[in-house]
């Protein structure tokens, strides 16, 4: 979380207006902790990674600072 936090304030100080991640969707402790600090879903992309013989989704997620 301080890490995060810590982008996020960097990011400010360079007048960044806009932070965007993915995570994939099963990640739930990373997804929880981007909503915890303000980010927001804006899009899933479905079977974005392909791992081995299955494939992830990720979801799209941006912050305005």
């Amino acid at each position: 979380m301080q890490l995060m936090e810590e982008i996020i304030h960097t990011a400010a100080s360079l007048q960044i207006e806009v932070l965007h991640l993915a995570v994939v969707t099963d990640n739930k402790p990373a997804v929880q902790l981007y909503e915890k600090v303000g980010f927001k879903v804006f899009g899933s992309e479905r079977h974005a990674i392909k791992l081995y013989d299955r494939y992830l989704d990720q979801y799209w997620m941006d912050y305005y600072i």
